[in-house]
């Protein structure tokens, strides 16, 4: 006997709907069927990420089969997480569920194609795993919306956050902690990365740009524990707030410094000549590089064209530039900070 396909409907007597507003088709035989997978919950396209306030979940249920495990991916050839894959969580017998705003999704986004869209797949036992229909995936692209100054994030090494004030569209990856620095990647829904593993230490930033605007991933500090995971503290921001930054950050170092900083005739304390430096420094604005403020504020030559010379604590005497360049490769320097940091 021949065995004729029939379309499958849901106990309501309307079509088992996918994503696509499609109807999924399984064949059933005289005495027997074929496993399918039903999507509900789920609009039309989905939007990696989904805001993370917004509550979407992909709902699957395998029919006329146990599913051991669940997935979404581009392809069934792989299910590990390694390779990007995204498992949805058993809510039910046979029902399986994922919540759109996962960050997992963007190591889905990160390491297959998902051009084309992506399916859930289930093993059920056989040879090959079982599909649901094709879901369209839109990505959004970045937005970043920081208030003056930007924003402090602190992340523990080898893990990663969402960037506050981008709507879930941009999120910071560190990898280990180790001489002084740290490898930072600033990740999107899509496979294209606006920081791809650049290597910063406290002071330093990695420049991108979202719609036109220039921003800066800039090191704060990093903070190397004996027991628990070191971690760092990033400072989100406009590139010119960055260089800011930077000049504030030198003129910290001054004022701290047991150092005598001689300016042509004079010798000042470190508290003194930062006193001096801050009265030139002033506000944050567009064009502002700390390269020029150093250059023709801090290190100016004076009247008599000497440079400012700093005497360090064996009594010889070096440059301004030179002593700087020795504080900021100082590991002292590197892991100043709070024995714990709290991300804004």
């Amino acid at each position: 006997m021949r065995c004729r396909p029939q379309t499958v409907r849901s106990p309501s007597g309307s079509f088992c709907r996918g994503t696509l507003g499609l109807p999924i088709l399984a064949l059933a035989f005289a005495g027997c069927s074929m496993p399918y997978i039903t999507i509900k919950d789920c609009p039309d396209e989905i939007t990696i990420p989904a805001p993370r306030d917004a509550n979407v979940f992909l709902t699957a249920t395998v029919s006329d089969a146990s599913a051991r495990e669940v997935w979404l991916g581009a392809g069934p050839t792989t299910r590990e997480e390694a390779a990007g894959v995204v498992k949805l969580s058993r809510v039910g017998t046979n029902e399986f569920q994922l919540n759109l705003s996962d960050p997992a999704l963007l190591e889905l986004v990160k390491k297959q194609d998902i051009s084309n869209g992506v399916r859930v797949y289930a093993d059920i036992g056989a040879l090959n795993p079982i599909a649901s229909v094709l879901i369209r995936v839109r990505t959004i692209e970045p937005v970043l919306n920081l208030p003056p100054g930007g924003n402090l994030i602190a992340l523990y090494q080898r893990t990663q956050r969402e960037i506050p004030d981008s709507n879930g569209t941009l999120w910071l990856h560190i990898d280990d902690i180790t001489g002084g620095a740290v490898r930072v990647s600033l990740r999107t829904s899509s496979p294209h990365r606006l920081i791809e593993d650049q290597r910063i230490g406290p002071g330093e930033g990695a420049p991108f740009e979202v719609g036109g605007v220039r921003y800066v991933v800039g090191c704060e500090n990093l903070i190397n524990k004996l027991i628990g995971n070191d971690l760092g503290r990033f400072r989100v921001c406009r590139d010119f707030e960055w260089e800011h930054r930077r000049a504030e950050r030198f003129i910290d170092r001054v004022g701290r410094s047991d150092a005598a900083f001689l300016v042509s005739v004079e010798e000042l304390t470190g508290p003194a000549f930062a006193g001096r430096l801050n009265a030139g420094l002033g506000a944050a604005s567009e064009g502002f590089r700390f390269d020029t403020f150093f250059e023709t504020v801090a290190n100016a030559p004076a009247a008599d064209g000497r440079r400012p010379q700093v005497r360090i604590a064996d009594g010889s005497t070096i440059d301004l530039a030179t002593w700087w360049k020795n504080e900021r490769t100082n590991r002292s320097l590197n892991t100043r900070g709070p024995a714990a940091a709290e991300a804004n």
